[in-house]
């Protein structure tokens, strides 16, 4: 977590996951072991209250799959704008 000026904080995460799947479907020849990289950056602005106490952020995420079998491979972006409850 990372405070700036004016009440905004930054969330930034980052991760790898690596996912070994050790039962083989039927339907393909191997199993489909992936690895999974990403990452997401949450923007605060926790000192402005809506209704006495919610905060309003952004996130944004992104995700990419690499597996052994084409198929399962993928890319994933999203986006959140929201409120949190904080009292």
């Amino acid at each position: 977590m990372i405070d700036v000026k004016n009440g905004w904080t930054f969330r930034p995460r980052v991760f790898v996951r690596h996912k070994d799947f050790l039962n083989p479907s039927a339907a393909f020849q191997a199993d489909r072991d992936e690895m999974i990289y990403g990452g997401s950056l949450r923007i605060e602005r926790s000192d402005l209250f809506i209704a006495g106490a919610y905060t309003p952020y952004l996130q944004i995420e992104a995700e990419r799959g690499r597996s052994d079998i084409a198929a399962f491979s993928y890319r994933s972006v999203g986006v959140q704008f929201g409120v949190e409850r904080r009292f």
